[in-house]
């Protein structure tokens, strides 16, 4: 996980894995590239626990984030921005 998060969302609970820094070139987004790339992941991680964290002012991704099945389960500040941590799948960490 991300070094701020700790500090971010300290009652968070632990996934079995974290996504961070998974990108897309503005040039192809929208080619569903993303999508593509987050499914890949999603299918390594199998049934294990996934977590991920997206910054409040980009609304397309989090919305993207919850098209493909994750939820938000917490929100703080974290490295000067407010920020949303997912997790997938949705029943992974109960509310």
């Amino acid at each position: 996980k991300a070094s701020y998060y700790d500090a971010c969302w300290p009652k968070a609970p632990a996934a079995d894995i974290y996504i961070t820094q998974l990108a897309v070139s503005p040039l192809v987004q929208g080619s569903g590239y993303g999508k593509q790339l987050m499914q890949f992941c999603l299918d390594k991680a199998g049934d294990n626990s996934v977590q991920l964290d997206a910054v409040d002012h980009y609304p397309a991704l989090l919305k993207f984030y919850k098209d493909l099945g994750f939820r938000i389960i917490a929100t703080g500040i974290g490295l000067g921005d407010k920020r949303h941590l997912f997790a997938y799948p949705i029943n992974a960490f109960p509310d």
